[in-house]
């Protein structure tokens, strides 16, 4: 088959106009995205504190292991405030009262009870799964539990 010299250029300038096409279509201008005018709100202005003063933002947490279970605990001071004095609480808070180094001494009976006192004075109780379960605890709490005195009945 021969392909004569219009065919040719027939050939040719539908190559030129289509590619032509091709760029006309790739350059446009992307769609204009219309947005609506979003309301600003306006910014919480924090006043500075006083020249001299220490800031604490976040205090950083203790972080013991409860000796029953390896478990780590983060411990917050002010987890233990809203106990009061003659609370009962579990063991696992006792457990972790105890790691925290807030409390002064211990009286544990022969029926399991366990009464901690606290350094400000309040007293707890609550009831080790078994005998000198509590003396274990303040023994694996190390130099933070050092100093808490213990009395057995």
């Amino acid at each position: 088959m021969r392909i004569n010299k219009y065919q040719n250029k027939f050939v040719v300038i539908f190559s030129i106009i289509s590619t032509a096409f091709v760029v006309a279509a790739c350059s446009q201008p992307s769609p204009t995205v219309v947005m609506e005018k979003v309301q600003e709100t306006p910014q919480l202005e924090l006043p500075y504190p006083p020249p001299g003063e220490e800031v604490v933002i976040n205090p950083k947490p203790t972080t013991r292991v409860y000796p029953a279970t390896g478990e780590e605990v983060i411990i917050q001071d002010e987890e233990f405030q809203n106990f009061k004095d003659g609370d009962e609480i579990l063991w696992r808070e006792a457990e972790t009262i105890l790691m925290s180094g807030v409390v002064e001494s211990v009286v544990q009976t022969h029926d399991l009870e366990v009464t901690l006192v606290m350094k400000d004075g309040r007293r707890l109780f609550t009831e080790e799964p078994q005998i000198d379960e509590v003396i274990k605890v303040i023994g694996l709490c190390g130099d933070l539990c050092a100093s808490i005195r213990v009395a057995t009945e």
